[in-house]
């Protein structure tokens, strides 16, 4: 028996009770979804493999090909990506054991299966609080100094920047990250990124909108200093400038919402469809190119249902049930309060049970979390949102179960049968 919720049982189990025993070759024949000799490694989950393959092919692949497979000690080495953020390092005695994937910009669930849709600021609430971007400031003091550096953003690299870069150089390399749409940097203390008496670069993101994890130095570019060490420093999430103390970083605070709360995404091509008042925006509210649903055409929208003239600001199904019928509206803002059992911003769709996630962020008590809290079908199921149940739970492996995919299942043997039909 397990002494506490972070130790491991105090016995060891042959082939950890995830496998059986050759005995002509003392080797262990995992179960699905378990590999390592002892059988102690749990897989990431598989999905099917969607890029490169002719269509119609039924290939799958771990991560479906759209992600890395990594363990929950090494997500803190992901948390500049778009998935884990707020990442603290996990110890227990499983941090090794059970992995999970972090999926490629643009990509989403438990195997990375799903093509996300683009994300941006509701335009029925733009001016009810102030606007603030994500602001984040670079601190160089570097005497007579040489070389350069390398900025790191959501796990991609910029070419070498030299010490005497010019704000316009570092806002072109970083444009090139294909997570950021547009940036703007500019040098607000100094002339040059690094200098003798000390330099402040400030880089606004404009878009993507919202928080944005920090940028991070990487120093592999030979900067040094030829009278002293250098000092070199990334300042964010309110931080002040260490050189000039009246500057200050800001977290953004616009909202980063899927269809800009005004669309319901298609994961089987990413493309949101948008609701009736609403398409392609400019990122800001505008009519634009973003196919983000965020620019909003008409203010009110008139129907006809059975000789009745409805003019409402929330969403119409086709049946012109405003909230699908299962919500109810709020005219001021246009947005739908779903009843319980029900999501979406138009609320058409079922929701499914949570519990706490297998594999996920963690928090101090070492409880797999999301930002609720809690997740849907554990983290590593699919909600069915035409009937509110959890699918495929654990991926294409099966190895969890229940109404949330809070259970971890028993082996089946040659007949199917949990237990062989032997035990329970």
């Amino acid at each position: 028996m397990p002494t506490d919720s972070l130790t491991a049982h105090a016995e060891f189990a042959e082939c950890s009770n995830m496998g059986e025993c050759d005995r002509s070759t003392g080797k262990c024949k995992c179960r699905g979804g378990f590999e390592g000799a002892a059988c102690d490694i749990m897989m990431c989950p598989v999905g099917p493999l969607t890029s490169s393959i002719p269509e119609g092919t039924n290939i799958t692949a771990i991560c479906s090909g759209n992600g890395l497979c990594t363990s929950l000690r090494d997500i803190t080495n992901f948390q500049t990506f778009n998935t884990y953020l707020d990442y603290t390092q996990y110890t227990g005695f499983d941090a090794d054991k059970i992995h999970g994937c972090v999926c490629e910009e643009g990509y989403g669930g438990i195997a990375c299966e799903k093509r996300l849709c683009p994300k941006g600021d509701d335009p029925m609430t733009v001016g009810l609080t102030a606007s603030v971007e994500e602001v984040q400031m670079i601190d160089c003091l570097c005497t007579s100094c040489k070389g350069g550096l390398y900025i790191s953003f959501k796990g991609q690299q910029t070419p070498l920047i030299p010490f005497d870069a010019s704000a316009e150089l570092i806002q072109f390399r970083m444009s090139q990250f294909t997570s950021i749409k547009q940036v703007i940097v500019d040098i607000v203390e100094g002339t040059q990124m690094c200098s003798n008496t000390g330099s402040v670069t400030q880089i606004r993101f404009i878009l993507p909108q919202g928080p944005q994890p920090s940028i991070s130095i990487v120093r592999g570019g030979g900067l040094r200093s030829t009278m002293k060490p250098h000092d070199i420093s990334v300042r964010s999430k309110g931080q002040f400038s260490l050189i000039k103390h009246s500057l200050f970083s800001y977290e953004g605070n616009r909202n980063l919402l899927e269809c800009s709360n005004r669309g319901v995404c298609d994961y089987s091509t990413g493309m949101c469809e948008c609701f009736r008042g609403f398409r392609s925006s400019d990122g800001f509210g505008g009519n634009g190119t973003v196919p983000d649903c965020g620019y909003r055409y008409l203010d009110i929208m008139q129907y006809t249902s059975a000789g009745v003239t409805i003019a409402t600001r929330c969403p119409v199904d086709s049946d012109n049930q405003i909230c699908s019928g299962n919500g109810i509206c709020n005219e001021a803002r246009g947005t739908c309060t779903c009843n319980a059992g029900y999501g979406s911003a138009d609320c058409s769709q079922l929701t499914c049970l949570s519990s706490f996630a297998w594999f996920g962020n963690i928090n101090s008590e070492h409880r797999s979390l999301d930002s609720s809290g809690l997740a849907e079908c554990a983290g590593v199921g699919t909600c069915d949102t035409d009937t509110g149940t959890c699918i495929n739970c654990g991926g294409h492996w099966g190895v969890f179960y229940g109404d949330r995919c809070q259970f971890f299942s028993c082996p089946q043997g040659a007949n199917g049968k949990d237990c062989n039909n032997n035990g329970a």
